[in-house]
């Protein structure tokens, strides 16, 4: 299953240490339309997968979502300049 499949159960899944789970956890949430809470799972999984781009455009829709224009123009600025090298996921 693509990892941008199914929907979060809840905290007794296991969140996995590479931040998989958060990401998870934030797109079912930003879908459910909980951007709040959306941002706080995106950020946890910023912290642990700090160039997952996927993970910083869903965190650029959270924020847009909850009226942060600036802080969402950040994160899409960020990713434009990002090496191209480093925008083929592996």
């Amino acid at each position: 299953m693509d990892r941008h499949e199914g929907s979060w159960s809840g905290p007794e899944q296991s969140i996995a240490a590479d931040g998989n789970g958060w990401y998870r956890q934030g797109v079912a949430l930003l879908r459910q339309g909980r951007p709040f809470e959306a941002i706080e799972a995106l950020e946890r999984a910023l912290r642990l997968a700090p160039d997952d781009q996927d993970l910083l455009a869903h965190l650029a829709v959270a924020r847009r979502a909850v009226g942060d224009v600036a802080g969402a123009a950040a994160i899409r600025r960020a990713l434009l300049s990002w090496p191209r090298e480093r925008n083929v996921s592996g």
